[in-house]
């Protein structure tokens, strides 16, 4: 009979402590509601003194799914492409390593191989028929080249960023070409990024 009323009164305590629990959580996401929604309210710009705003900035054109680049990724319009007369010159890229003995026949440098990851330079032959030497308007940025002439002009985008400060143009006048030699920059995995 003892065991009874100990089992009563345990399992009576054991279902206050229960209630008191669920309405101890039930406080408990009443104030969670009411912290997000007080906190919802504040902001930066309602902390302190208010202050005039300035005026805001236009709206930004919303982007095109189908755009292909973004205008800050465009190059500035220097009427290069408006059609003038001039023909477009002729050229061909050649990439260019330099090769040792124990490259061609031990295969000793690991990092190495044919392809053109591993080229040092960058050699653009550019045919101008009918042109001189001293006629050249040539320009040279990290990622294109432009080439200015009274018949002619090219404008390409390199295949790889090259050193713009230490390149080499040579007039071959026999042959009426341009041969422009440009040392690649090493770009591990797209490091470089692009640009002008």
């Amino acid at each position: 009979h003892g065991y009874r009323q100990i089992g009563a009164r345990s399992a009576e305590a054991a279902m206050n402590e229960l209630s008191g629990l669920g309405a101890l959580f039930s406080d408990s996401e009443k104030s969670q509601r009411e912290w997000q929604s007080s906190r919802a309210q504040i902001t930066p710009g309602n902390v302190g003194e208010l202050v005039a705003k300035a005026p805001s900035q236009p709206a930004k054109k919303e982007a095109d799914a189908n755009a292909i680049w973004e205008e800050a990724e465009l190059d500035e319009d220097d009427g290069f492409d408006q059609d003038d007369g001039r023909a477009t010159a002729g050229y061909e890229i050649v990439y260019r390593q330099r090769v040792s003995p124990q490259d061609m026949f031990l295969g000793i440098d690991p990092t190495r191989n044919p392809g053109t990851a591993c080229c040092e330079n960058l050699i653009i032959r550019i045919m101008l028929p009918e042109t001189t030497g001293s006629e050249l308007d040539l320009e040279v940025k990290r990622t294109r080249l432009t080439l200015r002439t009274p018949k002619h002009k090219l404008r390409i985008h390199l295949p790889k960023p090259v050193d713009d400060d230490h390149g080499n143009a040579k007039w071959i006048s026999d042959k009426c070409c341009l041969e422009v030699t440009l040392p690649v920059l090493e770009d591990w995995d797209g490091m470089l990024g692009g640009g002008p």
